[in-house]
């Protein structure tokens, strides 16, 4: 019996490390936190800190596109290195957000809202895409936050929690206007 438990207490433990760990449910939030960012360079200023989100489009040769987000802290200094800001991804860290257009729906959409807690990026994904039949379809859709820890030495995003809509949506930029930002 020991051997068991012992067994069942290291597979708990491997699913805690490899699976990301997400807060208690979010929030919405007000409208106006929101961060209308262009395409190019946004520089927002955080605590001591300058951030730098660059938003980049990828068009591909199918009917999906993509705008990435790539988040640097810039040096107080011009002649010392830019830090970049990484984010819980699938199988550890990832370099930016990413929102994913299909031909049909919006199936990620990312954006950045700022409150007096700091910074933050939130990212809507549809749920059940298992099937490309799915995008054609309304479902609900899944919303992150994650905070940025205002780390100097190790910069990035943390989960923040999770919500889940509850309504379905066509796209998921739908959802974050209708049940994250609230007027």
């Amino acid at each position: 019996m020991k051997l068991k438990n012992r067994l069942l207490a290291i597979a708990v433990s491997a699913l805690c490390v490899t699976s990301p760990a997400w807060a208690a449910t979010v929030n919405p939030v007000p409208a106006k936190a929101e961060l209308k960012l262009k395409d190019g360079i946004n520089d927002i200023k955080t605590g001591d800190m300058v951030i730098r989100i660059v938003k980049a489009y990828i068009s591909t040769a199918t009917a999906s596109s993509h705008d990435i987000y790539t988040v640097y802290i810039l040096p107080e200094k011009n002649e010392t290195q830019w830090l970049l800001v990484t984010n819980p991804g699938g199988d550890g860290y990832d370099f930016n957000f990413s929102n994913s257009e299909s031909g049909d729906s919006i199936r990620r959409a990312v954006t950045f809202y700022k409150d007096s807690d700091g910074l933050y990026a939130v990212q809507a994904e549809k749920e059940g895409l298992q099937e490309a039949a799915n995008n054609m379809k309304k479902t609900n859709v899944k919303i992150r936050v994650f905070q940025f820890n205002q780390n100097w030495d190790v910069p990035m995003f943390n989960n923040a929690g999770e919500m889940k809509t509850k309504a379905r949506y066509m796209d998921a930029s739908e959802a974050l206007r209708k049940e994250f930002f609230v007027k």
